[in-house]
């Protein structure tokens, strides 16, 4: 309990007790957060085999995909080069959870030790992960089980182009990509837009 008095000096050091109890409360807070998080990622990879895709048994797994946020292009004949935010989303029942939070947002280290897709690009001539000045890649799990990853990827892509109408034609240059281990009958791909929205 702080007691004011009339100096200066004693109103001061009151205040300042207030303010170090208040600093102990928000640490022990933090603390607890911290403890709780490492509980649940804990409980989550215990007995946890990223050697299996989610759903084992079940007739196939779906995989949302999409390039998002788009951020430089460049055209040279018969192909092109787009640096892209890549994003992916899927469902995995193992990594349902319960806890204050809804949304565990978590780095690159988390995605090694988790089932994620083997996507390759069909047209893709040559790909690069950003690693400077850590891997780009961002991994969240929902209190569902649902996951949303996210890597910043450089593709050269194969785009072949019909020039009888030059100048006045116009080209469409996709970015196929398709599992490099499941066949269709274990993984089924969508592309969209905006793969969050599936979640």
């Amino acid at each position: 309990m702080c007691i004011y008095r009339k100096t200066q000096n004693t109103k001061l050091n009151c205040i300042f007790n207030v303010v170090s109890k208040a600093d102990d409360s928000t640490t022990d807070a933090f603390k607890n957060n911290i403890t709780l998080f490492t509980k649940i990622l804990d409980s989550l990879l215990d007995g946890y085999d990223n050697r299996l895709r989610p759903g084992l048994g079940a007739p196939f797994t779906n995989i949302y995909k999409g390039t998002v946020i788009p951020l430089h292009v460049s055209l040279s004949p018969q192909e092109y080069t787009i640096d892209v935010f890549f994003r992916q989303s899927w469902k995995d029942e193992r990594l349902k959870f319960h806890g204050p939070m809804n949304i565990l947002r978590l780095n690159n280290l988390m995605a090694s030790k988790i089932w994620t897709p083997d996507t390759f690009f069909h047209n893709g001539k040559k790909s690069v992960a950003h690693n400077m000045t850590m891997p780009n890649k961002l991994l969240r799990i929902m209190d569902n089980g649902t996951l949303l990853y996210t890597m910043r990827l450089t593709v050269q892509a194969e785009c072949p182009m019909h020039l009888e109408d030059f100048p006045m034609d116009s080209h469409s240059c996709p970015l196929k990509f398709g599992s490099c281990e499941y066949t269709h009958t274990h993984t089924r791909t969508h592309s969209v837009t905006h793969p969050r929205t599936h979640m």
